[in-house]
């Protein structure tokens, strides 16, 4: 993605202040430079009050303190289930680069994924809670998405109804030790539906299509949609400020 088009998507997706986290993501392996180069224009770009992030591959301890000072407050990494096995990735070089984000005071966010019909309860209750013990500020669940032709693309994939009920019990788990009225605190909503939605833009590995938002993706009007459809009377702006989330900021926002 060039400058200006980054630049273009994100004066289109902040105009009304609701986005709070801009995630720049890569596959897992990458030109570090153009990552770096990436983060330094959206924060230039990004009103100050929106959080930079990055969902990229493994990295050094000192590619993490580089994309903090370039204004990386968030990334996403997970030790998937089956890492190592099911994949090529080790484990413990997964685990390094969480603990080398932290150790640049960079807040890590993590998924219980890609949860399958093989994995059983006692798994994923030991992956979602070992995050939480490592130090992660959040935590949520995904199912695994089955692609033809891929090793693991007859497997099968769990239902919605089944990754709800997963993600529930797993907020559970937790929230009762956390004060949920704190803008932080492990408990389950990054992915996991429960209060935080995310848009996505441009391209995708996984989408055939040039522009994510319109195949696979879904833009922010249709977060500000799932939001409303999902029972959420007001909406929080990246200053902290909340708007009532009615159908008339669906219609002054151009969401509906």
């Amino acid at each position: 993605m060039s400058d200006d088009t980054l630049r273009d998507y994100i004066g289109r997706i902040t105009e009304h202040g609701d986005v709070t986290v801009i995630s720049l993501m890569t596959i897992h392996s990458f030109d570090f430079e153009d990552l770096l180069g990436a983060v330094r224009v959206a924060r230039e770009e990004a009103p100050e009050d929106v959080v930079i992030a990055v969902n990229t591959g493994d990295l050094t301890r000192q590619q993490c303190i580089s994309l903090r000072n370039a204004g990386v407050g968030r990334a996403y990494h997970a030790i998937r289930l089956g890492e190592g096995d099911v994949t090529r990735l080790n484990p413990f070089d997964r685990l390094e680069t969480v603990r080398n984000l932290m150790s640049a005071s960079i807040g890590v966010v993590t998924c219980t994924e890609p949860v399958g019909p093989e994995d059983s309860a006692r798994e994923i209750v030991r992956s979602y809670l070992g995050s939480e013990k490592e130090g992660f500020i959040h935590g949520s669940v995904a199912k695994r998405v089955p692609v033809p032709g891929t090793r693991m693309g007859g497997c099968g994939e769990v239902s919605d109804r089944r990754l709800m009920h997963i993600a529930s019990v797993l907020l559970l788990s937790t929230a009762w030790k956390a004060d949920v009225s704190a803008p932080v605190g492990y408990y389950g909503g990054f992915y996991g539906g429960f209060g935080k939605v995310y848009a996505e833009y441009a391209g995708n590995p996984r989408d055939p299509k040039d522009y994510s938002e319109k195949s696979e993706g879904k833009t922010v009007g249709w977060a500000r949609r799932k939001l409303f459809e999902d029972g959420y009377s007001k909406i929080r702006k990246a200053d902290g400020s909340t708007v009532p989330l009615d159908r008339d900021y669906l219609r002054m926002t151009g969401s509906l």
